[in-house]
C-alpha cells in the first residue's frame, strides 16, 4: 500500500476522526501509535527497580535503568489534535538509590509525536518523534524515533526505534535502541504479552561503541479500562548478555483526562 508523502502532511495538521484519549498501552518499555484526542491528556506515573548493571543513567531512551535502585516517573502527553501530541517527563533517583554521598540523578524530557497512517482505532498505525532531554548533570540529548503497531483480533504486536546523539562527555556518535513486543487480549480489561528491548545496539557493526550492547526480555501484564481511562501495566525484564542489568522490575499507571 503506497502512502503519498502529501497525504502524511495533511494528515498531521488536520482533525482526524477519533476524539477520545486511547488509554490502551500495553507495554512497558514500548512506546505506542496512540495519541490522545484533541486537548485530552494522557497522566503516567511508573516506577522502575533495577538490579546493577554498567552503563549510562538512561540506558533505555529516557528510562535511566542502568542504575541499582528505584527510579521514578512521571509524564504527562495532551494532544494538540487527533494526530498531534506534546509528550513532557521527568525521571529521579530514588535517593536510597544512589546512597548517603551520592547525588540524586535524573533526566527531563520531551518530543512532538505525530501520527502518519490511520487514526488510533484502526488496526495498523505508524507514529514519528522527535525530542530532546537533558540531564541533571547538564548534558543534552537529541531522540528520534519510529513506531509501529499491527494488531490481529486480539494480537497487539509492536516495534519502537529510537535513535539519539548525546552530547554527555566520552558519548557514542548515535545511540540506538530497538524494542518489539506482542501483547493479547485475555479479555476486554485483560492483556498479557512479552517485549524484548535492544539496547546499543550500534555495537553490533561500530567497534569503537563504549557501552557495549545489551539485550532484555521478559512478560508483561495489563488491566485496562478504557471506559474510566485507567491502566495499569508491569513486568519484569531479565538480563540476556553479560552487559545488561540482570533483572528489571517496572510498574506504571495511565490515567486519562477526558
Amino acid at each position: 500500500m503506497k502512502i503519498s508523502l502529501s497525504a502524511m502532511v495533511l494528515g498531521l495538521i488536520g482533525y482526524g476522526a477519533s476524539a477520545t484519549a486511547q488509554t490502551d498501552r500495553p507495554f512497558l518499555f514500548a512506546h505506542d501509535t496512540r495519541t490522545p484526542g484533541t486537548l485530552e491528556t494522557l497522566a503516567t506515573y511508573r516506577v522502575t527497580w533495577g538490579a546493577a548493571g554498567n552503563g549510562a543513567l538512561r540506558p533505555i531512551g529516557a528510562a535511566a535503568l542502568g542504575q541499582a535502585g528505584f527510579l521514578h516517573e512521571v509524564g504527562g502527553e495532551i494532544g494538540l489534535n487527533a494526530r498531534l501530541s506534546l509528550r513532557m517527563y521527568g525521571v529521579i533517583s530514588d535517593p536510597s538509590a544512589v546512597g548517603l554521598a551520592g547525588a540524586v540523578s535524573g533526566t527531563v524530557g520531551g518530543e512532538v509525536r505525530g501520527r502518519l497512517w490511520n487514526t488510533a482505532d484502526q488496526r495498523h498505525q505508524l507514529t514519528v518523534a522527535v525530542g530532546a532531554l537533558r540531564e541533571l548533570s547538564g548534558a543534552l540529548a537529541f531522540q528520534a524515533r519510529v513506531i509501529g503497531t499491527m494488531r490481529f483480533g486480539h494480537l497487539r504486536l509492536v516495534g519502537d526505534l529510537l535513535v539519539e546523539r548525546s552530547t554527555r562527555r566520552a558519548a557514542d556518535g548515535l545511540d540506538v535502541v530497538i524494542v518489539t513486543g506482542a501483547s493479547y487480549a485475555i479479555r476486554p480489561w485483560l492483556r498479557a504479552g512479552v517485549e524484548y528491548v535492544g539496547q546499543d545496539l550500534e555495537a553490533l557493526w561500530d567497534s569503537a561503541e563504549i557501552e557495549g550492547a545489551r539485550h532484555m526480555a521478559g512478560p508483561v501484564l495489563a488491566l485496562v479500562s478504557e471506559r474510566h481511562g485507567l491502566q495499569m501495566v508491569a513486568g519484569p525484564a531479565f538480563g540476556l548478555s553479560a552487559t545488561s542489568p540482570g533483572l528489571i522490575v517496572r510498574a506504571g499507571v495511565q490515567y486519562a483526562f477526558r
